[in-house]
């Protein structure tokens, strides 16, 4: 295994819960099209997944206009339901007093991400953010943790990604980073241990064990 020399973060799953919003916003759009609503713990396992994983299990409509429509109810709901983990914010202040290069990667939109990180007091840690909004294809798709890897000083393959769900950890694989998976609030467990990531944690906190207490990779 390449030695670790800079960190990509998941957001939904890994460092905050923002389900009532999503599930909000998931059944609004649901709603905008004739669509009844779905209980919270249905739609809360495909957070952290491109929305068309969702919607194709529901309804028969065009994607721009549900997705058109989530945005909309989204603009009230998402930021405002947003909470770190437990241990999230003091983990990430942590890596950052370390001196660790640091990325977010996820399929939430920039107007969102922008938005969670100004409210949780996180603007100021990451060394860059890519969202939906910056990538030709979201998550499975390598092309987000390629993009925020080289935004930081090291290798892709120097790069650790961390996240909850098998959309984080096979893209990360593929581009033969080293890969953290941490166990998601909204389940699919066994899914992820399936693909095998180098690490396994059971909550953001513990990813302080792996790390060297400070880093000594000259990129």
């Amino acid at each position: 295994m390449t030695q670790i020399a800079q960190l990509l973060f998941d957001l939904d799953g890994t460092l905050i819960d923002s389900s009532d919003g999503v599930v909000a916003a998931i059944n609004g759009s649901l709603a905008d099209h004739g669509v009844a609503p779905r209980p919270a713990n249905e739609l809360a396992p495909y957070i952290g997944y491109p929305l068309k994983d969702v919607y194709r299990n529901y309804v028969d409509a065009s994607f721009e206009s549900l997705y058109t429509s989530f945005r909309r109810h989204a603009e009230t709901t998402v930021v405002a339901a947003a909470q770190p983990l437990p241990g999230a914010d003091e983990a990430l202040r942590e890596v950052v007093a370390r001196g660790w290069p640091i990325a977010l990667v996820t399929t939430k939109s920039r107007e969102h991400v922008d938005g969670i990180l100004h409210k949780l007091g996180w603007n100021v840690m990451f060394q860059a953010t890519v969202t939906s909004d910056d990538v030709a294809d979201v998550k499975p798709h390598p092309e987000a943790l390629a993009s925020a890897a080289k935004q930081l000083p090291s290798d892709v393959v120097a790069t650790a990604m961390i996240g909850d769900t098998v959309n984080d950890i096979m893209p990360a694989q593929a581009l033969g980073m080293t890969t953290i998976a941490v166990a998601s609030p909204y389940g699919r467990h066994e899914r992820v241990k399936a693909l095998h990531p180098d690490y396994w944690i059971n909550e953001i906190s513990d990813l302080i064990g792996i790390l060297p207490y400070r880093r000594e990779v000259t990129p």
